[in-house]
Parts: structure tokens; C-alpha cells; sequence
């Protein structure tokens, strides 16, 4: 194996399925195709193997002994893990109430039988490929939000009317206020200085206009204040404003 496939490996599938026969011709075919491919012959094999591995798409056939798959895709899901894994369901059954079922449990689409496989190949594809893009979001997010979790300074989104949409960490110590208690607040009430001149702060914010640094008092939870620093701009989203974002700094101690 060289350098590039030891850095990227080849997807990992988990065929569960209590038909051998089945089993055997789904693992010929996406070994064919060049992914790697794990077995388990029913839904309680299948939690157990994916606890074991890291499986990066499930084919889990639905009616089965032991635990039948919409269980089985259940119980994955309310794991952690199992959450960035898709499960594509694989059923016989074409009725509504199967169908509804297999969603209900976690999947994230379906395929029928007799297997066609063109068409599974090309599923099997685009959900990786979907999937790949969500993860890479996700952790994006969650990148993000530590870097909002870590700054010192109070950022907070607001709505056109000025109402707070998000505070971060920073805002809710700044403040001495428990999440729930800040969002939905006008930014005036929070920032003294700035409510004898509301109107034109607020108008600027709902223009859009980035409002120059000013010195506030933010007035916190127990009627004591800080003396701070105050800057907003308009958040842009592909050409559309989606309210604007304030920063406070705490200059207290300056």
C-alpha cells in the first residue's frame, strides 16, 4: 500500500444482511468497486461490529432474526458516532408504512430488492460523498465554535431590530446571565450608554451601517456595570444581510 492509500483509505462498508447468499454478492461487488467490507448476519451483529469498527456506510437489510434492522439502525444512531454514519436500508417491501419506518429509525435513504446495480453503485457513491461533505461541516462548526467559545470578547448576533439571536460564553460572563435570560434582549437594554441614543443605534444596525468603536456601560445582571468597548458590522450572506454581529470588550481595568 502506498503513501496515499495508507492516508486515505478506501471507504469501509458493513453489509447486514441474514441471507449468505446475499451477503456474499453484495461483498463481491464492493470489493469489485474497491471498498473495503465488513459482514454481520443480523441488527445485533451489525450494533456490535459497528462498535468495533468505524464503519463509513452501513447496508442493513431490514426484515432479519434476532433484531431487525430498523432496530439495529436505531440503536447505532443513538450513538454518538452513529450519527455521522449513514445507513441505507435495504427492503424487499415497497409499502408506505416500511418506507416511514426506515426513516424513522435513522436511515438516510433507501434501496429496494432485487438489486439493481448500477443504481446502488451510484447511491452508494453519493451518500458517501454527501456524507463526507456534512462531516467536513460539521467539524467545521465545531471549529468555529471554539474559537467563539474562547475569546475573551462578547460577540453576539442580532436581528435587524436589534434583538440578540446568539451571545457567546464571553457575553454570558460579561453579563452574569445564563443564556436563556440574554437572547431575545434588545442590545440597549444590556449596553447603558448606548439607550439615551437607541434610535440611531438601532437604525444604524438596521441599515446595516458598521457602527464606529464607543465607549458603553454594559449594565450586568446584579445592577452593577463594566465600562466597555462597542463595534458592530452587517453579516453578509451570499449577498443578503442577515443582521448584524456586535463585539464587546471589557475595558474596565484600562
Amino acid at each position: 500500500m502506498d503513501k496515499t492509500s495508507r492516508e486515505h483509505p478506501r471507504p469501509l462498508i458493513l453489509v447486514v444482511d441474514d441471507d449468505r447468499t446475499v451477503r456474499m454478492s453484495l461483498k463481491r461487488f464492493l470489493e469489485m468497486e474497491e471498498y473495503r467490507v465488513l459482514e454481520a448476519e443480523n441488527g445485533q451483529e451489525a450494533v456490535e461490529r459497528f462498535c468495533d469498527t468505524k464503519p463509513d456506510l452501513i447496508l442493513m437489510d431490514v426484515f432479519m432474526p434476532i433484531m431487525d434492522g430498523c432496530e439495529a439502525c436505531r440503536l447505532i444512531k443513538e450513538n454518538p458516532r452513529g450519527q455521522r454514519t449513514p445507513v441505507l436500508m435495504v427492503t424487499a417491501h415497497h409499502d408506505e408504512e416500511s418506507i416511514e419506518r426506515a426513516y424513522a429509525s435513522g436511515a438516510i435513504d433507501y434501496v429496494t430488492k432485487p438489486l439493481h446495480w448500477v443504481a446502488l453503485k451510484k447511491r452508494i457513491s453519493t451518500t458517501l460523498e454527501f456524507q463526507l461533505n456534512q462531516n467536513q461541516l460539521v467539524d467545521l462548526n465545531q471549529q468555529y465554535q471554539l474559537l467563539l467559545n474562547s475569546v475573551v470578547e462578547g460577540i453576539c448576533r442580532v436581528d435587524d431590530q436589534c434583538h440578540i439571536m446568539y451571545a457567546n460564553p464571553a457575553v454570558e460572563h460579561m453579563l452574569g446571565l445564563d443564556m436563556d435570560e440574554i437572547i431575545g434582549k434588545h442590545i440597549t437594554t444590556i449596553l447603558k450608554d448606548c439607550e439615551e441614543d437607541k434610535p440611531t443605534f438601532e437604525k444604524e444596525i438596521s441599515r446595516g451601517v458598521r457602527l464606529r468603536l464607543r465607549e458603553a456601560q454594559l449594565r450586568r445582571g446584579d445592577g452593577t456595570s463594566l465600562v466597555v468597548a462597542v463595534t458592530s458590522a452587517p453579516l453578509i450572506e451570499k449577498g443578503v444581510r442577515q443582521g448584524s454581529v456586535v463585539i464587546i470588550l471589557d475595558i474596565t481595568e484600562r
